[in-house]
């Protein structure tokens, strides 16, 4: 996605291109949206991170075009994780990182909030 970026370096000593949110759009059609939280300047000698300010990262992300719609909480979530769209072992890696959020219950789609979140969803479509 983020192609010939110098990476971000992480407090942990890892590193990323990407640091990714999700949540409710609003839209009627595609009421979950992916976006980006960490916004490379000048290919990324520099960054900008947003990681504690959603709504601000939100903000840049939409100013950049870099907010992704989707239809499916659970496919915005997979995306999020970067399973869907990273290669090679960082594809493996987060696949792993899914399985095991899911094996431990740490999903927001396996949350009561997402299930009560899923059914005003559905009222507000109903109603509109």
């Amino acid at each position: 996605m983020r192609e010939g970026v110098t990476p971000l370096q992480n407090p942990d000593g890892s590193q990323s291109t990407h640091v990714l949110s999700f949540g409710e759009s609003g839209n009627k059609r595609k009421p979950y949206e992916v976006n980006p939280t960490v916004f490379p300047n000048d290919k990324g000698k520099t960054w900008v991170d947003l990681r504690d300010n959603p709504n601000k990262s939100y903000k840049e992300a939409r100013k950049r075009n870099e907010v992704v719609e989707f239809k499916s909480a659970k496919r915005a979530e997979k995306f999020s994780y970067g399973t869907t769209w990273k290669q090679g072992q960082d594809k493996k890696d987060a696949k792993a990182n899914y399985r095991q959020d899911k094996k431990e219950g740490k999903l927001y789609t396996q949350s009561g909030q997402f299930k009560k979140d899923k059914q005003r969803i559905k009222a507000e479509r109903k109603n509109k």
